[in-house]
């Protein structure tokens, strides 16, 4: 119904452009001025268009999905047992390092332990390096 409202206004809405250039191609009888064409088209316009208005298609309400966090989801710290199988996943998953230094979920308290501190995991590292390096 909306459909026909909408192809009635468009015709109305020619009718009344064409009434403004020659009223009489688009009306009958004697009194066929440019006003009269003006006013029929015009009202018949406003009609027509407060119809269409009253079939417009409701839309339909948005459905709001919540994500849900799988079992085999391993893209958040507190999916991971310890820091250490964080740092083993982070290589697959960068999500993991928030500030970029290289250590996985630095920040996270891994069920109620301390906190690791980065600093400390790259001196350990650094330290580790130097003494493969002496062995040589």
């Amino acid at each position: 119904m909306f459909n026909l409202f909408l192809l009635l206004n468009i015709t109305l809405l020619i009718a009344f452009v064409i009434g403004l250039i020659n009223p009489k191609l688009v009306l009958r009888g004697n009194k066929r001025t440019r006003r009269q064409s003006s006013k029929v088209y015009f009202f018949a316009f406003v009609l027509s268009f407060v119809g269409m208005l009253s079939f417009v298609p409701k839309s339909k309400p948005m459905r709001v999905v919540t994500p849900t966090t799988k079992t085999n989801d391993f893209t958040m710290c507190e999916n991971f047992a310890t820091q250490k199988e964080a740092q083993a996943a982070l290589s697959s998953n960068p999500q993991l390092d928030k500030d970029g230094n290289g250590t996985a979920c630095d920040s996270f308290s891994f069920g109620g332990k301390e906190r690791v501190d980065s600093s400390k995991s790259r001196s350990s590292r650094s330290h580790k390096r130097r003494r493969r390096r002496r062995r040589r």
